[in-house]
């Protein structure tokens, strides 16, 4: 392993500190079980229907097979921080890593028992859901004690954005691999390849930490006790107003993630055209957070980014709110490509901007809670959300049909209308921006880091 160039250049960083080649494996290690994760996570949204009619269930037992995962990054939050934080990296995300893999081939097993199919599913969904948290939490500590200073928020951005990716690439490729009820077990086949194979790369070449650190600030990282460190950001006013202002920005991402479909397919738009607004959200997103990336590295201004991003990213819902209506597709499609421009450009600056406020807290922890503090808005929201439909849409062939008339075809489809439902959204986003308007924090990593270059 030593003789590979990518795991041993050495690069001189700032302040006479060193880079490893190998934190770049690292990342890309991180990366792939971010996206291996979210896939299994979120691969039965698109194919609900042949989910439905293969195993013989309703609508809430699909549902829960996603949002299982919500529950046990709130429940299993806290665990996770103190695992990276008290046992470190590797042994973490090895862990992690093996309860994703065996979720993944616990799905595929079930499918060749009798009576056994259903509670396999669930165990091995729930399995992976447990490795969540872990792998969500990661790339914040890796690029804290991996990379250079002027880095970090691009390590971030890479890892961070790997599950929204796989979010994609989980929505995509299950309607081309289930033609049929029957063809799941291939899907369960396929999308236990990638978990495997970041489980093998986990074990043979993960590593806790460089051989030296990168930075001034990561020379010190791991000094702060886990529980010192909760108390420490529980009573820090500028984090707990960035909790309350991520949770709502991610909570926003999940639960328009989850009900893209459902909220478009109530104005007459089809699946296919909710696949692609769904791409123009994640795919114009990638493009959002590298600039912020890019520009929070070289001018380190991330409470400017954050206070311009989520405003902006309310925006875009509020204008997805107002023009989802028949034949707005043009409209729909920006309106989607705005809010993941700015949702996903928040979503690593704030990351490193929760560090900042934070240090000398672990990254693990300030960063995992705020994880959490997501997937609780994500719930919250999806259900409000849901309690708020509207009376039914029907439509034929695309058209929306006038539910006063005498309809006589039987070969219409309904769907709840999801108008008002989007404002809990707008008015979560809209307290978010309110957050940071009151945000105030120096730079404590920064100042520090300064501080030991003279």
């Amino acid at each position: 392993m030593e003789s590979q160039p990518l795991l041993t250049h050495v690069q001189q960083g700032k302040g006479g500190f060193h880079l490893y080649g190998r934190r770049w494996g690292m990342l890309l290690i991180i990366v792939l079980l971010q996206i291996s994760n979210a896939m299994i996570w979120i691969n039965f949204s698109p194919i609900e229907e042949k989910t439905k009619a293969y195993y013989n269930v309703d609508d809430l037992t699909v549902d829960f097979l996603s949002l299982v995962y919500m529950m046990a990054s709130v429940v299993l939050g806290p665990l996770a921080s103190w695992m990276i934080d008290t046992q470190g990296l590797r042994r973490s995300v090895l862990f992690a890593a093996i309860l994703n893999a065996a979720g993944g081939w616990l799905r595929y097993a079930g499918d060749f028992t009798g009576g056994g199919k259903i509670p396999l599913l669930f165990l091995g969904q729930t399995l992976a859901a447990c490795a969540q948290p872990v792998i969500l939490d990661s790339p914040t500590p890796l690029a804290a004690i991996w990379f250079g200073e002027n880095e970090r928020a691009t390590a971030n951005m890479i890892a961070s954005v790997a599950n929204p990716l796989g979010v994609a690439l989980g929505s995509f490729f299950p309607p081309m691999i289930v033609s049929e009820p029957s063809d799941l077990r291939q899907l369960y086949l396929y999308f236990s390849l990638p978990a495997s194979l970041g489980l093998v790369l986990v074990a043979a070449v993960f590593r806790d930490r460089p051989p030296t650190p990168p930075s001034a600030s990561a020379e010190s990282e791991g000094h702060e006790s886990f529980m010192a460190g909760v108390r420490s950001v529980l009573h820090n006013r500028a984090y707990l107003l960035l909790l309350l202002a991520f949770g709502i920005g991610v909570g926003m991402f999940s639960s328009l993630t989850t009900l893209l479909g459902q909220i478009v397919n109530a104005q007459g738009y089809s699946d296919d055209d909710a696949g692609i607004f769904g791409a123009s959200l994640i795919g114009v997103g990638l493009v959002g957070a590298v600039i912020s990336a890019v520009v929070a590295d070289r001018t380190r201004r991330f409470t400017e980014i954050v206070r311009v991003c989520f405003p902006g990213a309310t925006l875009g819902i509020l204008m997805l709110t107002l023009v989802n209506k028949p034949d707005n597709y043009g409209l729909v499609l920006t309106a989607c490509g705005i809010s993941g421009f700015f949702t996903f450009a928040a979503l690593p600056v704030s990351l490193e901007l929760c560090v900042e406020c934070t240090y000398p807290v672990q990254a693990g922890t300030s960063a995992g809670l705020l994880w959490m503090a997501g997937q609780v808005f994500g719930i919250i929201f999806i259900f409000a959300m849901n309690a708020l439909q509207g009376s039914d849409n029907r439509f034929e062939n695309g058209s929306i049909l006038n539910i006063t008339t005498n309809i006589t075809t039987t070969t219409y489809d309904t769907y709840a209308d999801m108008s008002n439902s989007c404002w809990v959204a707008v008015a979560g986003g809209a307290l978010g921006s309110l957050c940071l308007m009151f945000f105030r924090t120096e730079y404590k990593r920064m100042k520090a880091e300064q501080k030991a270059a003279m």
